[in-house]
C-alpha cells in the first residue's frame, strides 16, 4: 500500500496544482492543464502539438502586433477553481455571483435566453439550459463538458476552421484553453431563444483563452451571443480567444460577442484582447 501512494504522489508531483500554478508557458503547464481536466489522450497529444507549433511560430507582423510587446511569459495562464460548476445563481459563489449580478445576468437569463453559461477566468461557473432546448435535441454547454459528453463530435470538428498552425496565437490558445462554449444544433432544428456565454477575468496578471466552438447542421439555425469584460484594475491581463463556426448545408448561424476590457492599451496596465473568430460554410445553400 505505501508503495502504491508513494507512486501515485511521485505522478501526481509532475504536475501544477489548479490553485497554484506558476507565471510562464512550459510542456508542463500544458500538461498540468490536461491533467487537471482528465481530459483524453487524443486531446492532450492537441495540446502538446499546439505548444511544439506555439514555440516554433514568430509573433504576427499584423495588425497591432509591430508595436505590441507582450511578454507571454509574465502571464499565469491557467486560473484554477476548487468549486463544482452549478445549475443555481443560489449554489454559486457570493463574491463571484455579485459580479455577474451588477452586469444583470440571472435576470437577462429568466426573461430572454434558453441556454447560458458564465465562466470566471479559467472555468465555467455556472450553466443551465432550459427543457425545450433538450426535447429538440440542441447540445449546449461548455467546451469542457462538451470533450468528456460529446469527444466525438468536438473531435471531429475542433481545429478544422482555425488550426492549430494558422498563426502563433492560435496555437497559444490550443495548447492552453479551458472553458468556452459548445453548440450543436440538429438537422432542420432553431433554436426557439438565443443561446448566450459571459467569459470574465478577475485575477491580476493572468490569461483567459476561452474556445468555443458552434455547430449547426443541414437547415438548422443557431443564435448565440457572448460577452467578455474584466473588473481587474491592477496589473494586466492577456485575452486570447478562438471561435470556431461550422454551418452546414443551408444552415444560419447568428454570432454577436460584445466585449468591454478594463483599460485597454498595449503597454503599462492593460488588456489586451485578441480573438480568431472564422466561419466555414458545409456544402451549397
Amino acid at each position: 500500500m505505501e508503495q502504491t501512494l508513494e507512486k501515485k504522489s511521485i505522478h501526481e508531483d509532475r504536475y501544477y496544482r489548479p490553485d497554484n500554478f506558476p507565471k510562464g508557458l512550459t510542456r508542463k503547464v500544458v500538461e498540468s492543464i490536461s491533467h487537471i481536466k482528465n481530459e483524453p489522450g487524443w486531446l492532450t497529444s492537441f495540446r502538446l502539438k499546439a505548444f511544439e507549433i506555439y514555440e516554433q511560430k514568430p509573433m504576427p507582423t499584423w495588425g497591432f502586433f509591430p508595436n505590441f510587446n507582450v511578454d507571454i511569459d509574465s502571464y499565469t495562464h491557467y486560473i484554477g477553481s476548487n468549486q463544482q460548476k452549478k445549475k443555481s445563481w443560489d449554489e454559486v459563489d457570493p463574491e463571484v455571483l455579485k459580479s455577474f449580478e451588477r452586469l444583470g445576468i440571472p435576470e437577462h437569463e429568466r426573461k430572454y435566453l434558453a441556454g447560458i453559461e458564465a465562466m470566471n477566468d479559467s472555468e465555467t461557473v455556472y450553466a443551465n439550459v432550459k427543457k425545450e432546448l433538450t426535447e429538440l435535441g440542441i447540445l449546449f454547454c461548455d467546451i469542457d463538458t462538451a470533450i468528456r459528453e460529446y469527444p466525438e463530435i468536438v473531435k471531429k470538428y475542433l481545429g478544422t476552421v482555425v488550426s492549430v498552425g494558422d498563426n502563433k496565437f492560435s496555437a497559444l490558445n490550443s495548447c492552453v484553453f479551458s472553458g468556452g462554449s459548445f453548440a450543436f444544433v440538429p438537422k432542420g432544428v432553431k433554436t426557439p431563444m438565443p443561446l448566450q456565454a459571459y467569459f470574465k477575468v478577475t485575477a491580476a496578471s493572468s490569461g483567459q483563452y476561452e474556445r468555443t466552438l458552434l455547430i449547426a447542421d443541414e437547415g438548422a439555425e443557431l443564435e448565440y451571443s457572448e460577452g467578455c469584460s474584466s473588473v481587474q484594475d491592477k496589473g494586466t491581463n492577456f485575452h486570447t480567444a478562438v471561435v470556431e463556426l461550422i454551418s452546414h448545408k443551408n444552415a444560419k448561424i447568428f454570432y454577436t460577442t460584445i466585449q468591454n476590457w478594463k483599460k485597454i492599451c498595449i503597454t503599462g496596465p492593460s488588456n489586451a484582447g485578441y480573438v480568431m473568430k472564422e466561419a466555414i460554410s458545409l456544402g451549397r445553400t
